[in-house]
């Protein structure tokens, strides 16, 4: 039997820095069967030029007029994707010559019918070298819409969700998750939390997400909008990063949930503005503002959409509970903190 089609997304924006070394990783594949689709978000730094020089004929490329932000720019090039698989990569990750191979056989298993996604161990690079230094295993939810990594590196576990970085999904499992807007991913969350949003997405229609151990890659991390903490971003991230929160609470959890969200996200948020008058931080207390003003508009969109997720869950809450961190109160707030 002939080995199924997989479509690479490969989204960029001002890469220049490593996208040849992604897409060196990318064409080493010991998978052959294989469709490269490069994206560019408008890029200014001469990155897709370079590219169309040395990669061009080797994939298609397709330059958006404009940044449509991370889930713009992987729904169009999701949209010209052929394959039965969809590996969504960021351009600043590095894949082992085996990834898509150890993969698909992991999708083609007769027992993981059910994953619509399937992701691997991550590790950081750090100036430039490729670490052991862990960056993402499986992921585990946390009660203020957040994530955390599986402490299993070793074996097989069905999670929340994997790196959003390089998660593999199957067709059937995007398609059947497609919002009524036509969007794959949410494109009004530009940037921060898209991955998470689909994958409860994903989860409410009941796929799952596998975590394997033996598929392997390196991410750069913030390899695009810089490596600068969180309260040092500029204010249009900061802003995307807190409203995105707050859309996924309202739309994605069903309300036998809200009583276990909805007091952590208090607390986080609440935490924010108090280190932002403490400190004298006015950019963040506006920007935070900004956000649940920004949310507020999006009031119309979010009823419909949560409207049309709830109504098409299939999947009990009780299962929605298992995906989240089994650990204490006194952990979750040391978490916490250190997000905050």
């Amino acid at each position: 039997m002939s080995s199924p089609l997989v479509s690479v997304v490969i989204l960029s924006w001002n890469s220049g820095r490593h996208i040849d070394t992604c897409l060196e990783h990318v064409f080493a594949q010991t998978y052959t069967s294989e469709e490269v689709i490069f994206v560019d978000n408008y890029s200014s730094d001469g990155s897709l030029e370079r590219v169309q020089m040395i990669w061009g004929d080797r994939m298609r490329i397709i330059r958006n007029p404009s940044n449509f932000g991370f889930p713009g720019g992987m729904n169009a090039g999701i949209a010209e994707s052929r394959g039965k698989y969809i590996l969504l990569l960021n351009s600043d990750m590095f894949l082992e010559r085996n990834f898509l191979e150890r993969a698909v056989e992991w999708f083609e298993k007769p027992d993981a019918k059910e994953a619509g996604i399937i992701g691997g161990l991550v590790y950081k690079v750090r100036d430039g070298v490729p670490t052991e230094e862990i960056d993402s295993t499986g992921w585990h939810l946390l009660p203020y819409q957040s994530v955390v990594n599986s402490k299993n590196s070793t074996e097989p576990e069905w999670v929340f969700g994997v790196a959003g970085s390089a998660p593999l999904l199957s067709r059937q499992a995007l398609e059947g998750c497609r919002l009524p807007n036509g969007d794959y991913l949410d494109s009004t969350y530009f940037l921060y939390g898209e991955d998470v949003e689909l994958y409860l997405r994903l989860q409410l229609m009941g796929w799952k997400c596998l975590f394997v151990p033996v598929v392997l890659g390196w991410h750069m991390g913030a390899g695009s909008v810089g490596e600068e903490a969180y309260l040092r971003k500029p204010d249009h991230l900061q802003v995307h990063a807190m409203k995105n929160q707050l859309s996924t609470i309202l739309t994605c959890y069903p309300l036998c949930l809200w009583s276990r969200m909805i007091p952590w996200t208090l607390l986080a948020q609440g935490g924010l503005i108090v280190y932002a008058l403490t400190r004298g931080n006015v950019r963040i207390l506006r920007n935070w503002l900004k956000a649940v003003w920004v949310t507020g508009c999006m009031s119309g969109y979010l009823y419909k959409k949560r409207r049309w997720l709830q109504s098409s869950r299939r999947v009990s809450c009780r299962y929605l509970r298992s995906l989240f961190a089994r650990q204490g109160t006194i952990e979750t707030l040391r978490l916490l903190y250190q997000k905050t």
